[in-house]
């Protein structure tokens, strides 16, 4: 399943019934330079809802910060 937060509802509540119903292996995502602060919430979040689950974070921001 592929979630656009542009066109999607992304609420917590709303990822929570996401993770609940498919129960995810792995999580990954997407992020631009415009959407990096959002993920300092999604992080936390899916790590919450998902403990078991691989968190992968790539996209353009992601490659251009690099880890740390």
């Amino acid at each position: 399943m592929l979630i656009d937060e542009r066109t999607h509802e992304t609420s917590d509540e709303a990822y929570a019934r996401i993770v609940a119903d498919y129960r995810p292996d792995v999580v990954a995502l997407s992020v631009l330079s415009t959407e990096a602060a959002r993920l300092a919430d999604m992080v936390p979040l899916f790590s919450r809802l998902a403990p078991e689950a691989k968190l992968l974070i790539g996209g353009p921001h992601a490659t251009a910060e690099g880890p740390g």
